[in-house]
Order: structure tokens, then C-alpha cells, then sequence
């Protein structure tokens, strides 16, 4: 009995170990106890089969140990770890604003650091935002100016919604980017992100680590930020394009996402903005005045506040420009303070090191003709330049990273904010000399560098940005290549702005691997194309994946573009999340596709609201639909309108969704018979360059009775429709297929039939070739009655035959570009 016993044991043991071997050969997750890891080890040492099965087990079963690590290392570099917001009480910590000083003969109960909160008119909505998010998480950032009161109205938000959540505190953005791939569990934390233009620099906090943070991958968590206006303006200049990738990428991928709150508990908004005014309403001003009793620096502020302006007041702004603007001040001491203000709009991130401080102060005395005359002039000047203007508030601060040692110095961003506003002379004299920019670049290495180059170009002085990005390359940086890439396209060289982007893919650049695949699939070499997107996605490029996903499914490879697709959505690309519903509903499957449908639209992917509106317009859910392709079609616009003036928007199939989303919206409103909102709907498509919202016109006046107008709307459908064919035939038929080419030579098509019908028989064959070079087999046959019209026979009857070639199937879709 006790024999069997032990060979039933021996067996089970075998069985399992059998059972382990096999996962571990596969790749499967396994979790063992560590009494059953023991017994397997002896089952396996007595078979005689240790060491390959030992050593795979210790590889597969040390991973979950190293990845533990990984999260112990990235925990272990963010402050704040054990902290709850609710403990999180010093002002330098939470880089709130000094305030006046409070008089020795105040109530002992106040605190020194802060004034008594003031209740803002954004607290209810900030606070409901908050509270409907503790769930899912999010992102929240406060947007406005300087010493505004941004900072202290997000704490007291968190403190009063969250305040047993723990308070992390990176200070960069690639320490968010580790927590994230060590896969760390953040779960009731918030992310404190104040000044959040200071995670854009060097290794920046990525837009995907954002995403997947707001997708819910890391547990509920908030993100919660303050930008001042100016700096989000900077920021987001510009639209995203596939040329300017490397021009604050990240920052606009993240803050591109922040969306003004609906008011809706339930509403889609996962990352969102609150705009903060620099003066108080007169029911803040109420609220102030009732406080004001209780805390004599509130009192004082109420007092001295010009329309409203109590935050200014209590953070010693007047003061502290008085300081430095006054014509009785210290000379040295004050160009000091330039100096610091200058190299901070400059891009120069970190402490400013005292020898740029002199030089750079120098040169502005100089150039006023106050050159100092003593040799020692630098050290009172930096005595009086930090001196506190009251209590704790002062112009510049040593910054130290050792006892009595300082790093350098930070400049006040109220002065910063107030030079950009007031258009300081000086400083604009200073940064318009293309010899202050390279004074910086000599003492910035590698990505400092680069960011001073992101602010000259900024600032029109492209020069000093390719100088600083080709110092930068010359060290390797391939962030510096690609910008270089971009401004020699800028510059419509395109040899030279292909040479610099294979230069920083071959560097092991991924986002130029992607540029390059663009450029060879727009190009019409498909084998140049897939090799560069491969390789970038075979490099855990999100970006990558996502476009080689779009790549293959236009090429007719819908299982592969699935599994690309589903790589980078399951680490938060929004656009591969809204592509593979796309491709799912093709397929039949609306549940999944509904599914990735929200979990993009969620991250305001326009595209993708759209999508969503059409499907529940489909299963016969009107008003959700109006409502996401309300939704869809304002996020589309406001999306579009950051586009610089003057440049035309991408259009279908350029761009990612935002021309559907406007227009079908527009479409449902027509429908519901809200002909009015529509046509203001079609009106701002068509000019965003959208050749079918100018169509819809054209069939709307037509309608009227409006023959001119209609008229007029026709033509303009017909030039961007093929502008827009001209730019983007190929990405129209990958997203879409030929219905999409057809659609725009149609409208091409109708000019011509117009045109013919008035006579106009020579303009009205430009456009019947143009829509029938497109593959349009009845532009086809136009073209033939209007040559048989024009007594141009042998072209008739070539016509004629491509015609029939292409409604037997011969030829169809694309053939070339008008």
C-alpha cells in the first residue's frame, strides 16, 4: 500500500513538473508556491532531469522577482511613495507661490506659509470632475497665469476629494515613463504635475505613458497638473503632423487630450482643462472680503487688489516688478534679473550657473551703455537681485544641491510671464541677437541644447535652431536629426530632409523609421514603406504599430493589421484603438469594435466619436448619437483649429478622423431637420479644407433656389476635392477604399457636368480628366461625349476603351495623381 502510495506520488509530482516544463516552454504564466517549487526540483533531480528544467524555471520564475525590482527602483526614485495628499503641507514642496508676510502680531492659528483659501467659482466643477474620476482616474490640468492661484486651488481640490490617496512627486518625465513600464500598480495615487511644461524637456513624459495611465492600466490614478497660458500656447503651436513629430511631440499628444468639462457626470472627458483667472469675480471677491477678517495678509490684499487682482497682490507681484523695473535700482542687480528671465524664455532649463548669469548680464549692461566698473561688480549685484521684496518672495533663488553650494538660480516665473506680456525692451533686443542664443548653446549640452533650439525656432530664429540641432546631431541626438528633417522640408528641400531622417532611423530613431515609411508609401514604393514601419514597430514603437497596422490593412491584410493594431492599443494609442474598431465592425464584430470605439473616444479621439456616433446612429440610438457626434465634431474642430493660419487641414484620409466627424454630425443634424446648425456644421468643414461639407453646400443652396451661391460652393468643392486626391489618393483608399477616390472625383465630376450644360466645354473637360484620371469610369464616358463634342476623336476612343477596361474590372481604383 504505502509502494502505490509513493508511486502515485512520484507521478503527480512528474505530472506536474511535466505541466511546468510545458508552460515554461511556452511562455505561459505560471505561479508556483514555493513548497511545490521545492518538491518539482527533487521530483525532477530524481527523473535525471534537472538542469534544463531548473534552469528554465529559474528564468521563468525570477522574472516576476526582476520586474518587482523594476518597480521598487521606479517607486524609489519618485518622492511622496508613503505620503497621502492630506499630509502634504509645505509650500516649496507643492511649489506654491510665497505669499506676504503675515504681521508678528497675528493669530497665532494662521498659518505662515498660506492665506486663508479663498473658495474660486471653478471649485464645484473642478471638485465634481474629481469626484466622478476616483473611479476611472484621469488627467486634470489648470491652465492660466502666473501667481493666478492655480497650484493652491488643485491642492485644496484634492485635499478636500482625495485626501487618503498617495501624493507622488516626480520631478521628470522619464521617471513617470519607468513607472509605467515596470508596470507599477498606482491605485488611489495622484501624480503631482505642476508646471507641466518641465516633463516635456530631455526624456520627456511621453504621450503613451499618459495613455495608458488614462486607460485605466495602472489602477485609478490622477494626474494633476497647472501650465501657464503662455507655455500651453507655445506648447500646442501648431498641428501634429507627421513631418513636425519632433516638435514637443509629447507635449502636444498629452495636452492635445485635455478637453473644456462637459458639466456631465457621465460625460467622455478623461483628461480635461479648467481654465484659472488672474482676478477674482465678485463673488470670489465677496467670499475674500468675508475671509479677510481672520487673516490681516487677506485683508491687505482685498485692499490693495486693482480690478480683482487679490492673488497677484498676496504673491508680492507689484513688488517684485517694482524690484526690478524701478529707475532707482541696483543696475547690476537688475540686469542680473534679466539675464535670468532671458535664459528661461530661451529654453534653458534647470538652475542658470552663475557664469551665465554674468556674462549674459553684461552684455545687457552693455548694451545700455552701463558697463560696471569694478571687476567685483557681480557679487552685489546677485546679493541685491536675491534679496528678499517680502518675507519669503524674491526675484531669483539659489538653487543648492550641496551644503553651501549652489547650482545656480531660478528666476520667478512672475517676471518671466510679465517680460512676455509687456514685451520687455531689453529682453527682446537680447533675443533677437542671434549672439545671446549661441552664448546659451555653448554652455547647454545635449538635450538642453535641443530645447533652446525648439525656442528659437519658436521665436523665428531658425539659424540659431538649426545650429543648435546640428551641434546636437554631430553628438548623436536623434530627436536634433529628426528636427532637422523637419526644417529642411519646411524649407521644401526634400533630398536634405531625407537624409536627415534616415540619419536619425539608422541612429535607432523609430519615430523617423515612421517618417520615412510615410514618406516612401506617399511616394508609391509600398516595399520602402513596410520595411520602415516594420522595423520602427519591431522596435516597440507605438507610433510604429499603429501605422503599420493602418500600412497592412489598406494593403489587403486585415489579420495582420489586427495584431498591430492590438499591440498599440493595448499600450494606449488612441488612433490604433479607433483603426481596429474600424476594421472590427468590418468584420462583423460590433460588440469589440464598440468596445475599442469608447476606450479611444475616451481619450478624445475625434475619429473615433465619430465612429462611436455612427454605430449607435446604425442601431437606431439617435440621441446617443447626436450626442457623441456633438461630442466627436467639437473636439474634431477645436482640434483642427490649432493648425497654423493659413494652412490648409490635411483632409480625408489625412488626418485622423476629424473631416468625418464634422461632417457626419453635420449630416445627422440635416437629417433631424436642424437645417440651420448643419449648414454651420458643413460651412467650417468646407473651410478646413473638406471638398464633401462644401459639396452639401453647394446641394443646400441649390435646394434654396440659390443658383449662384450653389454655384460658387461647386467649384470650391471641386478644387479641394482635388487638392485633396492630389495629397492624400493613396492614404484615402487605404483607409477607405476606392469608394472614398470616388466619392471626391464625383464631385469633380459634377463641375464638369455643369460646366458642360452651360457651354463651358473647354473647362468642363479639365475636370471630367481630372476625376477620370482617378479611375472614375463615368468621368470616363463624359470625357468622351465632351471630346466627341470637341471633334477630337482618336482621344475619344481612347477614352472609350479605358472606360470599358475599367467597368470590366481591368483597371479601377487608382491609376495616378491629377
Amino acid at each position: 500500500m504505502g509502494g502505490k502510495r509513493l508511486i502515485y506520488a512520484v507521478s503527480l509530482i512528474a505530472v506536474i513538473a511535466a505541466a511546468v516544463l510545458a508552460a515554461v516552454s511556452t511562455g505561459l504564466p505560471i505561479h508556483v508556491p514555493a513548497w511545490m517549487t521545492v518538491l518539482i526540483g527533487a521530483a525532477v533531480l530524481g527523473a535525471g532531469l534537472a538542469k534544463g528544467l531548473l534552469e528554465a524555471l529559474s528564468v521563468r520564475l525570477s522574472r516576476p522577482l526582476q520586474q518587482s525590482g523594476l518597480r521598487d527602483e521606479a517607486f524609489g526614485a519618485v518622492g511622496g511613495r508613503h505620503e497621502r495628499v492630506e499630509q502634504v503641507t509645505g509650500r516649496l514642496v507643492l511649489n506654491i507661490h510665497a505669499a506676504i508676510p503675515l504681521p508678528e502680531e497675528s493669530d497665532p492659528e494662521l498659518s505662515e506659509e498660506y492665506p486663508e483659501y479663498v473658495p474660486r467659482d471653478l471649485d464645484a466643477d473642478l471638485r465634481a470632475w474629481l469626484r466622478g474620476h476616483t473611479v476611472a482616474g484621469g488627467l486634470v490640468v489648470l491652465v492660466g497665469g502666473s501667481a493666478a492661484g492655480k497650484t493652491r486651488c488643485l491642492y485644496e481640490a484634492l485635499r478636500a476629494e482625495v485626501p487618503d490617496w498617495y501624493f507622488l512627486r516626480p520631478d521628470t518625465g522619464q521617471k513617470i515613463n519607468a513607472l509605467v513600464a515596470a508596470g507599477a500598480d498606482l491605485s488611489r495615487c495622484v501624480l503631482w504635475l505642476d508646471d507641466i511644461e518641465k516633463f516635456f524637456v530631455a526624456d520627456a513624459m511621453t504621450g503613451a505613458t499618459v495613455k495608458q495611465i488614462l486607460m485605466g492600466r495602472h489602477g485609478n490614478v490622477l494626474l494633476a497638473g497647472t501650465v501657464r497660458s503662455e507655455e500651453l500656447d507655445r506648447l500646442v503651436a501648431g498641428p501634429l503632423t507627421r513631418e513636425n513629430q519632433s516638435i514637443n511631440q509629447n507635449a502636444q499628444e498629452v495636452l492635445g487630450l485635455l478637453a473644456r468639462w462637459s458639466g456631465r457626470p457621465s460625460g467622455p472627458e478623461r483628461a480635461v482643462r479648467f481654465d484659472t483667472s488672474s482676478r477674482f469675480s465678485d463673488l470670489e471677491l465677496a467670499r475674500a472680503v468675508t475671509l479677510a477678517s481672520l487673516d490681516p495678509r487677506l485683508n491687505a490684499a482685498v485692499r490693495l487688489a486693482d480690478h480683482g487682482n487679490v492673488t497677484a497682490v498676496l504673491a508680492g507681484t507689484d513688488d517684485l516688478i517694482n524690484h526690478w523695473k524701478k529707475p532707482s535700482g541696483h543696475r547690476g542687480g537688475q540686469a542680473v534679473i534679466t539675464a535670468a528671465v532671458l535664459a528661461r524664455s530661451c529654453g534653458y532649463s534647470g538652475p542658470i550657473p552663475v557664469e551665465l548669469l554674468e556674462i549674459l548680464a553684461m552684455r545687457i549692461l552693455a548694451a545700455e551703455g552701463n558697463a560696471p566698473a569694478d571687476t567685483d561688480w557681480l557679487d552685489g549685484s546677485l546679493r541685491w537681485a536675491k534679496t528678499p521684496v517680502g518675507g519669503e518672495i524674491s526675484a531669483i533663488l539659489a538653487v543648492r544641491t550641496s551644503i553651501g553650494q549652489a547650482a545656480g538660480y531660478r528666476v520667478s516665473d512672475i517676471l518671466v510671464e510679465f517680460a512676455q506680456d509687456q514685451g520687455d525692451p531689453s529682453l527682446q533686443r537680447a533675443r533677437a541677437d542671434e549672439a545671446t542664443w549661441r552664448l546659451l548653446l555653448a554652455r547647454s549640452a545635449g538635450p538642453v541644447g535641443v530645447e533652446i533650439g525648439v525656442h528659437a525656432y519658436y521665436y523665428g530664429m531658425r539659424v540659431i535652431a538649426e545650429e543648435a540641432w546640428q551641434a546636437a546631431a554631430d553628438q548623436g541626438d536623434t530627436r536634433a536629426m529628426r528636427n532637422l528633417g523637419w526644417l529642411w522640408e519646411e524649407r521644401d528641400d526634400q533630398d536634405a530632409a531625407e537624409r536627415w531622417y534616415t540619419q536619425a532611423a539608422d541612429g535607432g530613431d523609430t519615430d523617423a523609421m515612421t517618417i520615412l515609411g510615410h514618406r516612401f508609401f506617399e511616394a508609391a514604393v509600398p516595399e520602402l514603406a513596410e520595411r520602415w514601419f516594420r522595423q520602427a514597430a519591431s522596435l516597440g514603437s507605438i507610433w510604429g504599430m499603429s501605422t503599420l497596422g493602418f500600412y497592412l490593412s489598406g494593403r489587403g491584410a486585415p489579420e495582420e493589421a489586427e495584431i498591430w493594431y492590438l499591440r498599440a492599443a493595448e499600450l494606449g494609442d488612441s488612433n490604433a484603438m479607433c483603426n481596429l474598431g474600424y476594421l472590427l465592425q468590418r468584420q462583423g464584430d460590433v460588440a469589440t469594435a464598440e468596445h475599442w470605439y469608447r476606450a479611444s473616444a475616451e481619450l478624445h479621439h475625434s475619429g473615433a466619436m465619430g465612429n462611436l456616433a455612427r454605430l449607435l446612429r446604425d442601431q437606431g440610438d439617435i440621441e446617443g448619437a447626436l450626442i457623441w457626434y456633438r461630442d466627436g465634431a467639437e473636439q474634431a474642430y477645436a482640434d483642427v483649429i490649432a493648425a497654423e493660419p493659413g494652412q490648409l487641414w490635411p483632409g480625408e484620409g489625412g488626418d485622423l478622423g476629424q473631416s468625418n466627424a464634422m461632417l457626419e454630425f453635420g449630416e445627422l443634424l440635416a437629417e433631424q431637420g436642424q437645417k440651420d446648425d448643419a449648414e454651420q456644421w458643413f460651412k467650417r468643414g468646407a473651410a478646413l479644407g473638406d471638398p464633401r461639407a462644401a459639396d452639401k453646400l453647394a446641394t443646400s443652396h441649390a435646394e434654396r433656389g440659390d443658383t449662384a451661391t450653389s454655384n460658387e460652393w461647386r467649384r470650391t468643392a471641386a478644387d479641394l476635392a482635388h487638392g485633396n486626391l492630389s495629397r492624400n489618393a493613396f492614404s484615402l483608399v487605404a483607409a477607405y477604399g476606392k469608394s472614398a477616390v470616388l466619392r471626391h472625383s464625383g464631385i469633380m465630376l459634377r463641375l464638369a457636368e455643369h460646366l458642360a450644360q452651360a457651354g463651358e466645354l473647354t473647362e468642363a473637360e479639365t475636370w471630367a480628366e481630372r476625376a477620370a484620371i482617378q479611375g472614375n469610369p463615368h468621368a470616363m464616358r463624359t470625357l468622351v461625349t465632351l471630346m466627341s463634342r470637341l471633334d477630337r476623336l482618336d482621344e475619344a476612343e481612347r477614352w472609350s476603351q479605358l472606360a470599358e477596361a475599367t467597368e470590366g474590372g481591368e483597371l479601377g481604383g487608382v491609376t495616378g495623381q491629377a
